[in-house]
């Protein structure tokens, strides 16, 4: 259940930030949010606490569209997300409304997962032309500051030449999951890329990198919609992440590029 913050709460300070790079940027001190919209008159930065208490924060500064600020103290874990307040004229194509929490499109890592019910929606659903209010924090899920800093030990990048390099795409549930040399319980996540195997396979084949098809925080799509070998609906694909109860494929897709790079493979999401 979302709550809105005590208002007698020692306020969050929220310095100007900068507006790039896009998303939310943990830099050991604090967390920079960045935002773009050409069409927002406000943003309000909200923060979830582990009870699911909301602390609004209107970003203080826009430029060239991108609505920016800098927290100091905020720390990868940081559940978040955002309210845009602008027009509402769908017939435009302008959907804003400050009810409705917004997923950062920049995130890097997402926490929970979407509840659908009509507080999802800008209309009500027997009426797609009206305006819905509900308020819709309780039934999303929250974007997640995720902590960029990754101790490669004394893994290095293979350097092959261009004219030498060999990419092959692959999708990593298609690749690994019916693999019969890969264990069943490790099928269709990053560690199952990395196994010996896989590579193997790879460099049976004179491949040089791998480059992973989209890898990120995605939703599980409805039976009633048409899908595609990726899942894509209006997120990537989510490859099961090699660090159970990690909020983040970044932190997987690091490992598994790390443990790939010994053999002479470069490892590369999309």
């Amino acid at each position: 259940m979302t709550q809105i913050a005590n208002p007698n709460a020692v306020p969050q300070e929220v310095w100007r930030g900068k507006a790039y790079p896009l998303g939310a940027s943990y830099d050991g001190s604090g967390t920079n949010f960045a935002l773009f919209s050409e069409v927002a008159e406000r943003v309000e930065l909200c923060l979830f606490d582990a009870d699911g208490t909301e602390t609004r924060l209107t970003l203080p500064e826009v430029d060239g569209f991108v609505w920016h600020g800098f927290l100091p103290n905020i720390e990868p874990g940081q559940r978040y997300g955002y309210r845009v307040h602008g027009p509402n004229d769908p017939t435009a194509g302008h959907r804003c409304n400050p009810n409705k929490l917004l997923l950062d499109p920049y995130a890097k890592a997402i926490d929970g997962t979407f509840d659908w019910n009509q507080s999802l929606f800008g209309y009500t659903f027997d009426d797609p032309d009206s305006r819905n209010d509900d308020d819709s924090a309780a039934s999303m899920p929250k974007s997640v500051v995720i902590n960029p800093f990754f101790d490669w030990g004394i893994d290095r990048p293979p350097t092959h030449d261009y004219a030498d390099t060999v990419i092959y795409e692959a999708h990593v549930k298609g690749l690994t999951q019916t693999h019969p040399d890969i264990p069943e319980q490790m099928r269709g996540t990053y560690a199952a890329v990395a196994h010996p195997a896989i590579i193997e396979h790879l460099k049976g084949m004179g491949v040089t990198a791998i480059e992973l098809m989209p890898c990120g925080g995605g939703l599980i799509q409805p039976a009633n919609l048409p899908g595609s070998y990726t899942g894509c609906i209006s997120e990537a694909t989510a490859a099961r992440s090699a660090s159970p109860g990690s909020h983040s494929s970044t932190w997987a897709a690091h490992v598994c590029s790390s443990t790939i790079s010994p053999s002479g493979l470069t490892c590369a999401p999309l």
